[in-house]
């Protein structure tokens, strides 16, 4: 009798420590999710607001003074990209902390060439390797967004890569 009582206490303990470890990672799984969507919305806002500079720019007739204020705003939006990036750096795994890091610094890179861009453009110099710049930009935050969404993926489909570089 007593070792019935002793192996019922055992598993009822067991059960509350699984179901507890079960319920953290369900919240911090959820918490990840979260961030990892708060950033690729914020990122995908940014990356489509520099878009709107880029061929605002490849205009010849575009009015600087309107592409200062889409410049403006694309700065906003990559401000609150970072500041999304910031949630993730604290939430991890690590693969997806770096696949963050690259498409955030990507967008701050990117937002500097068009500045540049369109400060050659207003003081009618020429703007040949900037334009080159700009266009491998582009498509180098386009491909370092879709490296952090795989990465957030992998991370929320398998547990097992908590704490893992991918």
């Amino acid at each position: 009798m007593a070792a019935a009582a002793a192996f019922t206490g055992l598993s009822a303990r067991w059960q509350v420590r699984t179901q507890g470890a079960l319920q953290h990672r369900q919240v911090q799984r959820q918490a990840r999710r979260e961030a990892y969507s708060v950033l690729l919305a914020d990122a995908s806002r940014a990356r489509d607001n520099l878009s709107a500079v880029w061929h605002q720019l490849r205009d010849e007739h575009a009015d600087l003074d309107e592409t200062g204020h889409l410049l403006d705003t694309a700065k906003s939006s990559v401000h609150a990209a970072q500041r999304a990036g910031a949630t993730v750096t604290v939430e991890g795994p690590p693969a997806v902390v770096d696949a963050a890091y690259a498409a955030l610094a990507n967008l701050a890179v990117l937002y500097a060439a068009l500045a540049a861009y369109r400060a050659c453009r207003a003081a009618d110099e020429d703007a040949t390797e900037l334009i080159a710049t700009c266009a491998q930009q582009r498509n180098q935050v386009r491909l370092d967004m879709d490296a952090f969404a795989a990465a957030a993926q992998a991370a929320l489909s398998d547990p097992g890569l908590e704490g893992r570089r991918l």
